[in-house]
């Protein structure tokens, strides 16, 4: 926290900034209170004031750390708070689109200069419905010219057409398709082929590294969206044979729901809740209650009664005593 705030006043001291950053790295552990949730948001603070001392080499690596903590919120290293690039930002420990340029200027044949490039347009594009996104795929494309071997381009060249702003929640595509209806109409068509050529691009990335999880876990949630349960499945387990501790089992068993493999389903289900120490699970008991209710009526009603004290833990403060003497009385 000492680090952030004086990021924000003029004239203070890097070095100091940079040994509490340090200092902060070295202390941080996970489900603890925090100047920021992920060591990711360290590295790229870290990388920041780097930047600022013209460490630039420092700076990428830094950022090349931050990206491997969680490649697929890699973006968000380069959230400054605005919705768009050339938005200017009043604290220098934030960054911009010349800090990013600035990089890829200074080691032109170095392809994570391009990542980073391209991970800054992209961190903008879900708060736009005519994103260009050219420039960024762009970017991503470079870097698998500078480096073939690198399963990275691809992956985040992917991204955008399995969950960013071009076939996302914030995309027309996705506006116009009614995915309940069947047989699929032209508009869900064609948002199928968007999510295919994200399938086509992970294929590249696995291709490029078959141990690279992250390809696998996009390359299923592009599977499921696309309702190829089988394949989502298949992708899954290869993800979680290569790190067991990623948060994929709810996904799975969404799948395996949609094949009536309810038993498999189940037992994802209580393997996602329990993985699930610092989030809301309320709802993964609620899936995995529907389920119980097809197989075993006792296991549905437990789950109905973890459920509704998972949502009274969130809400017991705003009742006042009448309202617990009411329920007292019912008890």
């Amino acid at each position: 926290m000492r680090a952030t705030v004086s990021c924000e006043i003029a004239g203070s001291d890097k070095e100091w900034i940079l040994r509490d950053i340090d200092t902060s790295i070295k202390l941080w552990k996970p489900n603890e209170n925090s100047a920021f949730d992920s060591l990711r948001d360290h590295y790229a603070q870290k990388a920041k004031v780097e930047v600022l001392l013209g460490r630039y080499a420092d700076a990428l690596n830094d950022l090349d750390a931050g990206m491997r903590i969680d490649y697929s919120r890699a973006e968000q290293m380069f959230n400054n708070g605005n919705v768009k690039p050339d938005q200017p930002t009043a604290i220098p420990c934030m960054w911009s689109q010349a800090d990013v340029n600035k990089l890829a200027e200074l080691f032109p044949k170095d392809y994570r200069t391009s990542l980073y490039v391209g991970l800054y347009g992209l961190v903008f594009s879900p708060y736009s419905l005519d994103t260009d996104y050219q420039p960024i795929l762009k970017s991503f494309e470079h870097a698998a010219e500078l480096d073939p071997s690198s399963p990275l381009p691809s992956y985040f060249n992917a991204y955008p057409y399995v969950y960013g702003g071009i076939g996302g929640l914030m995309s027309q595509a996705n506006a116009k398709c009614l995915d309940d209806v069947v047989p699929r109409t032209k508009p869900c068509l064609e948002l199928d082929e968007i999510h295919r050529t994200g399938v086509r691009f992970l294929t590249k990335a696995i291709a490029a590294d078959p141990t690279f999880e992250p390809a696998y876990a996009l390359r299923a949630g592009a599977h499921l969206k696309l309702r190829e349960n089988r394949q989502a499945i298949r992708d899954y387990t290869k993800a979680l044979d290569l790190d067991p501790k990623a948060n994929l089992y709810q996904d799975r068993a969404s799948a395996e729901s949609e094949l009536k493999e309810y038993q498999t389903a189940i037992l994802d289900y209580t393997n996602a809740i329990a993985r699930a120490a610092m989030i809301p699970v309320r709802g993964l008991r609620i899936s995995r209650r529907r389920l119980f209710e097809t197989t075993r009526y006792p296991h549905a009603i437990g789950d109905v009664g973890h459920a509704i004290r998972n949502y009274l833990a969130g809400t017991i403060f705003g009742l006042n005593i009448d309202q617990f003497r009411r329920i007292l009385s019912r008890i």
